[in-house]
């Protein structure tokens, strides 16, 4: 099968990008022809008034066509997939590529379908507004993008698509988690086509687990409000003689309160996150946001790392509770400290849930089973054209 991979990058890179190489490379590894095409946010940097502009290029961008009508004229394609589209290709590619006949398959990498900023959240908790009345008129009237300029910019462009239906062209939407899926059927369009899609991590590598000294209750990750760090904090206070890491810059908690037993080991890179991994006893993923799907997760169950998370959130999902790591109910701090001392305590407890953890990974978030499952819907879909 051919693929075209399409995506809108960011102004920073981040995991999106990530997901669009690994794609990229796990698809012509298996023998697919893959061609990605791309345009880049800095763009606008060379238009005049570009942000301004910005906000119509999301609902519409002629050269999109242009461009798109090329690559299509050079070769035939099975399967179109979608990542990000804002601000320059614009989603009205979506009923373009449909009208060619060719199948669209969208990557859901946030909750940018539902609230214009992609997070769900604001004021320290999760928010809902925009799928509820007056839908994306609440990103201006909160100012959720910063400002007055920059939100009106996002109510605009986020309204008109959702008014032209542009997604509702979509074959099949590939959601990295089940709050997706819901969010998708009862929100957007109940007649859309949802498939679960979570992210894969590399398990060929370092699957032997040394023995070391596991002392460390972890932080992994972007140190902010709505990823819990606050939360990581309160457990720290409440548990003095234990030893708590991060990695990840400081950023605006530097002024903060830190107890003296929170270690910060800064921005660590591959082999340097590996081994403080394999220094962790437990990892605390408490974000009061719904995620996406955190690769945290899975990197620290690939090392034997149990996850304590929040029933919130996409975590549910891969932690399963009682076997890899344990749920537990939203800002439960004694909850969470009476299911660290349990992991400390009892160490048969730990070897159990950190090889199941393990097991887990191999099994369900490895690259071949993303590929089983990604190359499973598009045949689905494909099978359904042929049939027809």
């Amino acid at each position: 099968m051919n693929f075209l991979i399409i995506h809108n990058e960011y102004s920073i890179r981040g995991g999106e990008e990530s997901v669009v190489e690994f794609q990229k490379t796990l698809l012509e590894k298996h023998g697919h022809k893959v061609v990605l095409y791309t345009r880049s946010y800095s763009e606008m940097n060379k238009w005049f008034l570009g942000k301004f502009w910005g906000m119509f290029t999301s609902v519409v961008n002629f050269r999109s066509f242009r461009d798109l009508n090329a690559i299509l004229k050079e070769d035939d394609f099975d399967a179109v997939i979608l990542h990000n589209l804002f601000p320059i290709i614009s989603p009205a590619i979506i009923p373009f590529l449909r009208k060619k006949g060719l199948k669209v398959f969208q990557i859901v990498h946030n909750y940018r379908l539902f609230c214009p900023i992609g997070i769900l959240y604001r004021e320290g908790k999760i928010c809902k507004d925009c799928i509820g009345k007056g839908r994306e008129w609440n990103c201006f009237k909160n100012r959720c993008a910063g400002n007055a300029i920059a939100s009106f910019s996002f109510f605009v462009r986020y309204y008109l698509v959702r008014k032209l239906g542009y997604y509702n062209k979509v074959n099949n939407f590939l959601c990295l988690n089940k709050v997706q899926m819901y969010l998708i059927k009862e929100y957007l369009n109940p007649k859309s086509k949802v498939s679960l899609l979570p992210n894969a991590i590399d398990v060929s590598a370092n699957n032997e687990i040394k023995s070391c000294n596991r002392k460390y209750i972890s932080f992994v990750g972007r140190i902010t409000e709505e990823k819990g760090f606050n939360d990581f904090l309160k457990i720290a206070k409440k548990m003095p003689d234990y030893e708590f890491a991060v990695a990840g810059a400081k950023n605006n908690f530097q002024d903060r309160e830190i107890p003296s037993n929170v270690k910060f080991f800064g921005f660590l890179e591959k082999e340097q996150l590996n081994q403080f991994y394999l220094e962790s006893k437990v990892l605390l993923f408490l974000s009061n946001w719904y995620e996406g799907f955190s690769m945290v997760v899975i990197e620290a169950m690939k090392r034997g790392v149990p996850v304590v998370a929040y029933d919130i959130l996409a975590a549910k999902d891969v932690v399963e509770n009682g076997k890899n790591g344990f749920i537990v109910s939203f800002k439960d701090y004694d909850a969470i400290v009476s299911t660290i001392e349990r992991l400390f305590s009892d160490n048969t407890l730990f070897e159990r849930l950190s090889a199941f953890a393990r097991e887990r990974v191999v099994g369900e978030y490895s690259e071949n089973r993303y590929y089983e499952r990604l190359i499973d819907v598009v045949k689905s879909e494909i099978d359904k054209l042929i049939s027809y």
